[in-house]
């Protein structure tokens, strides 16, 4: 997940504003700080896309959430997308000649 947020965060100045913005939802929703009752919706659905969850359920004891098919799920999802973004984002670099390209 870091590779794809971090090569974005390459393309922009502001980077610092972003990284809290992306990363304060993905770390809430892996479950890293509990799992309050009114998340656990939007757990179940955020263990097919955020690959941390199914870990974190896994060392935190926490059986009624973990689950093995999310997590390949979400790590080919990932994967693919940083395959794909990031070739695209080296081409464009590559054409323009610099990382300023946001």
């Amino acid at each position: 997940m870091e590779i794809l947020i971090a090569s974005f965060f390459c393309l922009t100045p502001n980077a610092i504003t972003y990284e809290v913005l992306i990363g304060t939802p993905i770390v809430l929703l892996s479950g890293l700080f509990g799992n309050p009752a009114f998340l656990k919706p939007l757990i179940n659905i955020a263990q097919w896309v955020i690959p941390m969850t199914t870990p974190i359920a896994y060392l935190t004891g926490s059986k009624s959430s973990f689950y093995w098919p999310a997590y390949i799920c979400s790590l080919l999802i990932w994967i693919s997308l940083i395959t794909l973004l990031v070739k695209k984002i080296n081409q464009l670099a590559r054409k323009k000649g610099e990382l300023n390209l946001i």
